[in-house]
């Protein structure tokens, strides 16, 4: 559940040095960043070995998972890959990243269908995920380090810790505020799963789990565009042109809307007869859970560029309060529907924490940008 989002960092102060072209200040940005990456992998890795005792007893794994487990956590650094991501999209290489994603699900899919064919238990899945994220993620740094060469740049390390806030103001802020985000983010539906494992059982998890993933995929498309348009909208906010980015939220919107409405329309239609042929009958009785994780995955799709707006305007605390209040509103009511109607209550405090954040940050959104205007207008 903890990531590090370095990327974010590239993209917002990236933006900021390609005007000037300062491309010693853009080197030691990635310097900077993957030194961050290497400290943050290497905590991570740290604090799971930390955890695999109590997360073998808490999860029950199987003794040959609990073996293998140790190992898995050499894949980290290629999850992580923080500094090649930003950094390939601020040179708008997002095909890279865009095949880097689809090579990891044939990887998996592969993978999978392999141990399934053969019998294999956890532990073959285990290692087809394991296979999957170390080969995707070395081909994403292979490409991250010939397009530097193609570029003529290279990485610095000339930026103490201590000074990098004065190289690039309010860049430690920056980071804690967007990892802190991140992470509050992935407890909300990571941490629920281990929640209704512990509530309701191991079958009901399962279920979550499917549907969740099933849900995520359908709005993959367009929360993808969300990390695409914050270097456009950083440059946006480091020029004044806050009219700009509000007539672009604007038509994002209504876009996004037109579009969702249409789609969710065809997709409700064939929901249940889809979920039953493609997870068998026994998933069936979950089809409710499905059509509120979708839901809720449509309304997040729905606000993709919102988040970013928020970091493109060095407002990633607003965006940090907002997404907590929202979280903190969220679990209780998530353990108490999930008490009273099972894993299908879950599914309906996740549509309304989606409706939540996403409304929330929408409208303290319109407010942001409305004395930004009068601001500039000032200023003008």
């Amino acid at each position: 559940m903890l990531k590090f989002q370095s990327w974010q960092a590239i993209l917002r102060y990236g933006a900021m040095l390609e005007a000037p072209r300062d491309r010693r200040g853009l080197e030691n940005l990635l310097g900077f960043a993957l030194g961050l990456d290497i400290v943050a992998s290497l905590a991570a890795i740290g604090a799971a070995l930390a955890f695999l005792p109590l997360a073998r007893d808490l999860f029950e794994w199987p003794e040959a998972v609990a073996e293998f487990a140790p190992w898995f956590l050499i894949c980290i650094p290629f999850i992580m890959q923080a500094t090649p991501n930003g950094a390939l999209r601020l040179f708008d290489r997002v095909d890279v990243l865009a095949a880097q994603h689809a090579l990891n699900a044939v990887f998996r899919l592969v993978g999978v269908g392999a141990a399934v064919a053969l019998d294999g238990g956890a532990l073959h899945i285990a290692a087809a995920w394991f296979t999957a994220s170390v080969l995707s993620g070395a081909w994403v740094f292979a490409v991250f380090a010939r397009e530097m060469r193609r570029r003529r740049l290279r990485p610095r390390f000339e930026t103490p810790w201590l000074r990098a806030g004065t190289r690039f103001p309010g860049v430690w802020r920056f980071l804690l505020l967007t990892n802190a985000a991140s992470t509050v983010q992935l407890s909300v539906s990571h941490l629920t799963t281990m929640l209704v494992g512990a509530r309701l059982g191991a079958e009901a998890a399962g279920a979550f789990e499917i549907a969740r993933q099933f849900a995520a995929s359908i709005a993959k498309p367009a929360r993808v565009l969300g990390p695409l348009v914050l270097p456009d909208l950083s440059r946006l906010t480091a020029r004044g042109e806050w009219q700009a980015l509000a007539r672009f939220l604007v038509r994002q919107l209504w876009t996004t809307a037109l579009a969702a409405l249409i789609f969710a329309a065809v997709l409700f239609a064939v929901l249940d007869p889809l979920v039953a042929h493609v997870y068998g009958p026994e998933m069936a009785r979950h089809a409710p859970l499905f059509q509120l994780l979708t839901a809720g995955a449509l309304i997040g799709a729905l606000g993709f560029a919102l988040e970013p707006a928020y970091l493109a305007a060095n407002r990633a605390g607003s965006a940090l309060a907002i997404q907590s209040a929202a979280a903190a509103l969220y679990l209780p009511l998530a353990l108490l529907l999930a008490d009273r109607s099972g894993v299908t209550g879950v599914g309906v405090a996740i549509l309304a924490h989606a409706a939540l954040y996403h409304g929330a940050l929408g409208v303290a959104g319109r407010s942001m940008l409305g004395k930004a205007q009068g601001v500039a207008g000032v200023d003008t």
